[in-house]
């Protein structure tokens, strides 16, 4: 996968291939909206329904960690990729510990 993103072949992009993926998630999720609203299980916006601020600050980062590895595939390489992957663990464990009181 990686290689095909680096490679200077001109074909599908990353861009065009996240839209393909996603088309096909939408068809899902019309499929549970409309499954959900002819059970009766409709409470205005079924999708959204017991969302808190916390919930979308957590889509939010998810979607942008997605991004994130996303540019990290095209245009870092191998060596860069492990060495943030190592960061992150390493910051990761440090700040659960400062602040969530949890053991190193």
């Amino acid at each position: 996968f990686e290689s095909l993103l680096k490679s200077g072949e001109k074909g599908v992009t990353i861009w065009e291939r996240n839209f393909q993926l996603s088309f096909c998630s939408v068809w899902l999720l019309l499929a549970i909206i409309i499954y959900e609203q002819s059970t009766g299980e409709d409470d205005g916006l079924p999708v959204f329904a017991g969302w808190t601020i916390n919930t979308v600050m957590i889509t939010l980062t998810s979607a942008l960690g997605g991004l994130l590895v996303a540019a990290c595939l095209k245009y870092a390489d191998s060596i860069l990729k492990t060495l943030a992957c190592s960061g992150a663990i390493v910051l990761t464990t440090v700040v659960g510990f400062l602040l969530l009181d949890g053991q190193l």
